[in-house]
């Protein structure tokens, strides 16, 4: 992984993103990660992080997403079932298993229950099909009201694309960007969801902390494109944009 903090234009030497988002100063806080373009590779690399510390963590859909492949998961909604699990390993995975085999969220009453256990959880609260640009829909995302913070992702492959190509719910996006479903993704586009209350926003509540992470920064113009879109962003006072690459970085 490789990541550049928020009013730095170099990557860090050995990144730890637990730290740079300033988890590690709180006992059990409760993450909703939105977006689209690197989700689950976010959520993943936190997941890691607290496992190489030793750390309990949970970690859970308010929606549907992929089972782990290298940690325990427990389909039982049941606190005592999830203790025993604890009891044996630092990260258990949690939630019912789809007839599609994914892993889908929990009921929410459910979801509390562990959340008041004061224990790390990171929440995949959004869907993207797997598409870097997301505009959220009407019942989107799922926040667990219960989070402290919320990281909004989206991912640089989208920039100069298509919106109907790569923008998850293409036609709210065009209706919130006021431009053509087939029209190019901007710069400013970027900047006007991340900062919008219907955009990545959208569910954040004052007691929240907001984050925004700008993946899949594998080149330099990527890079050059993302320290624009952080300029602009902080300009709207959100100021906390990390830049991120979970692939081979290649200078280009």
């Amino acid at each position: 992984m490789k990541l550049m903090m928020p009013n730095k234009t170099e990557w860090e030497t050995n990144p730890v993103l637990l730290d740079a988002l300033g988890l590690d100063k709180v006992s059990s806080p409760i993450v909703s990660i939105v977006g689209g373009g690197g989700k689950t590779s976010t959520l993943e690399q936190l997941t890691r992080e607290y496992d190489r510390k030793g750390k309990p963590v949970i970690v859970t859909t308010t929606t549907h997403m992929m089972p782990p492949k290298h940690w325990p998961w427990c389909k039982i909604e049941s606190v005592e079932v999830v203790d025993r699990y604890l009891e044996e390993e630092a990260v258990v995975w949690i939630g019912l298993q789809s007839e599609t085999g994914k892993m889908k969220s929990p009921d929410l009453e459910f979801l509390k229950k562990l959340a008041s256990k004061k224990l790390p959880m990171i929440i995949e609260a959004d869907g993207a099909k797997r598409l870097p640009f997301k505009v959220p829909g009407e019942w989107e995302p799922v926040i667990l009201e219960e989070s402290t913070m919320i990281i909004g992702v989206l991912g640089m492959d989208a920039l100069g694309k298509p919106l109907k190509e790569k923008c998850f719910r293409y036609e709210l996006a065009s209706k919130l960007l006021e431009k053509p479903e087939d029209s190019r993704i901007t710069k400013e586009d970027y900047t006007k969801v991340i900062s919008n209350n219907w955009g990545l926003k959208k569910g954040l509540h004052k007691n929240m902390d907001y984050a925004v992470i700008l993946n899949k920064v594998d080149n330099d113009q990527r890079l050059k494109d993302a320290l624009s879109i952080r300029d602009m962003v902080s300009k709207l006072g959100i100021g906390r944009v990390y830049l991120s690459s979970y692939n081979t970085y290649i200078n280009k």
